[in-house]
């Protein structure tokens, strides 16, 4: 790793790191002889940074997945079925066993193969429902619409799990995904019809036009960049938003530590390393792999980044105004922030 980027190293854990605009030094906060286990360090973040355990709840308004239920209800013929979905599960599990109904609603029937990346592995996938729900409910609390002819970007859409999920529930908007992953990219522009996928690199600038894009989506994105990938990569997305264009993203942030310790297998140094580096910085970075991730990237700037708001908030207000921000909002982990370029 870089000590570029990265100025302070964690003394007891070569992998954790934050950078500083000040000449300082890691200071070991916590008592290794205390803190023996993530649980007594959970024990000890309850009691003394109670903030990082706190999180917000989901307030479902809108629902795809419930439409999506009621249009598999709506065309099938119930006494043909042995069995009737109750619960949304249930519904997965109703199509894999009966896939002519997915033609019915037409929703997309192709399911990436092994060596495919997708973000979830459940028995039953056909899509990320859970991050549409998401994604619809940030975007009407903060009173975004969504309008047709509208060019609406996911950045880093891995094959297109989310995707597929929106294009079905408002396909009059304009699609687009892009990812540094070749081979998903590739995969979903040839069995996701409706939507434009295109590869990236690591590095900014991308292949699209100045001011071209309406809204932008990046669910565990910026959860992965280091910090100087995470500057390079918002100047990149001020580049091709239009003015009034929307920027939902996620980050790992406060809660996530405490999520993540709970679990995540990890060294018990790892975590309190990260506990120490996020008591003294606004933002620690975590090297996960030495050279490569597991889908072949550069991972030099690509590992875990856990960061405090405020240096959210340096980074973008200046240029966008904040519309929402969510503790630990996706999964129980992530922070959501909603922001509109001005």
């Amino acid at each position: 790793m870089s000590a570029e980027n990265y100025i302070i190293q964690s003394p007891c854990d070569s992998h954790v790191w934050f950078d500083s605009l000040i000449n300082c030094k890691w200071k070991r906060l916590i008592s290794r002889e205390r803190i023996t286990s993530p649980s007594s360090l959970c024990d000890f973040m309850l009691k003394y940074t109670p903030w990082f355990c706190e999180n917000d709840t989901f307030r479902c308004r809108k629902s795809v997945s419930k439409k999506f239920f009621r249009k598999v209800k709506a065309k099938a013929d119930i006494e043909k079925f042995n069995f009737w979905p109750v619960t949304f599960d249930d519904t997965l599990r109703f199509l894999y066993e009966n896939p002519i109904l997915l033609n019915e609603i037409e929703f997309p029937l192709a399911i990436p193969p092994a060596g495919i990346h997708r973000m979830q592995y459940s028995k039953y996938w056909i899509g990320d429902f859970y991050s549409s729900d998401l994604i619809i409910n940030v975007l009407q609390q903060g009173k975004i619409k969504l309008l047709p002819d509208q060019n609406i970007l996911d950045l880093g859409c891995s094959s297109g799990s989310l995707l597929r999920v929106l294009n079905w529930y408002f396909p009059a908007i304009n699609w687009k995904g892009c990812d540094t992953v070749k081979g998903s990219i590739d995969w979903a522009s040839n069995n996701l019809k409706g939507i434009e996928f295109f590869h990236i690199s690591q590095k900014p600038p991308m292949h699209v036009k100045e001011s071209s894009i309406d809204g932008l989506i990046a669910v565990s994105v910026w959860s992965h960049h280091s910090s100087s990938a995470a500057k390079l990569w918002f100047k990149e997305v001020k580049r091709i938003l239009k003015t009034g264009g929307w920027f939902l993203f996620t980050t790992h942030g406060l809660n996530s530590l405490f999520y993540n310790s709970k679990n995540l297998d990890k060294p018990i140094e790892r975590w309190i390393s990260i506990y120490e580096g996020l008591l003294q910085s606004r933002s620690v970075f975590e090297q996960v792999w030495m050279t490569a991730d597991e889908t072949g990237n550069d991972a030099s700037d690509w590992g875990n980044l856990y960061v405090k708001p405020e240096l959210i908030f340096e980074q973008l207000l200046e240029e966008f105004e904040l519309l929402g921000y969510e503790r630990g909002l996706n999964q129980k982990n992530q922070d959501v922030y909603l922001l509109k370029k001005k």
